[in-house]
């Protein structure tokens, strides 16, 4: 029975540590070396004039903080992430009886375009969109960071699904 657990755990030590698998559910390709993130732009008509950045900054920073990936500032990286806000939208998404709202939603759509140097077939450019719901009767710009970082926060985990999940 303990030789069973130890062959068990001697496994993932090693399916981990050959890049085979990782825990985060995403592998990013074992020749990469470098990554390059493009300064997110504005594209929307209404956003947070420090969206952009916090997202930009909240990429680097995953992927200093999950992957071995050097950051590189130009386009001789392996892995190139390019991002456009495209929407920033707050609705109603729940009315009562006297047609006021009471529940809105920040919904934001970035543009990713992503660029693989070393296999030029995983490249791709894909539009992304997440949301957050909020009670109307809060004052939206003292909750609008929080609300942004939420839904950065799943942005990305989207964007390293799409870019290296390769089930």
């Amino acid at each position: 029975m303990i030789f069973k657990k130890i062959f068990f755990i001697l496994n993932i030590i090693i399916l981990y540590s050959c890049g085979i698998y990782s825990f985060s559910g995403s592998s990013v390709p074992k020749d990469a070396k470098s990554v390059y993130i493009v300064q997110v732009k504005n594209s929307a008509t209404l956003t947070n004039p420090e969206f952009s950045q916090t997202m930009t900054n909240s990429l680097i920073n995953r992927f200093l903080n999950e992957t071995k990936l050097s950051i590189k500032e130009d386009l001789s990286a392996d892995l190139i992430f390019e991002g456009e806000v495209l929407d920033y939208t707050i609705q109603p998404i729940s009315i009562n009886s006297n047609e006021n709202a009471t529940q809105n939603r920040l919904k934001i759509t970035i543009k990713i375009i992503y660029t693989n140097n070393l296999v030029e077939s995983e490249s791709f450019e894909k539009k992304f969109t997440n949301y957050t719901d909020f009670d109307s009767g809060l004052d939206f710009l003292s909750i609008e960071d929080s609300l942004n970082e939420l839904i950065i926060e799943d942005l990305i985990e989207s964007i390293f699904n799409d870019t290296f999940s390769n089930w």
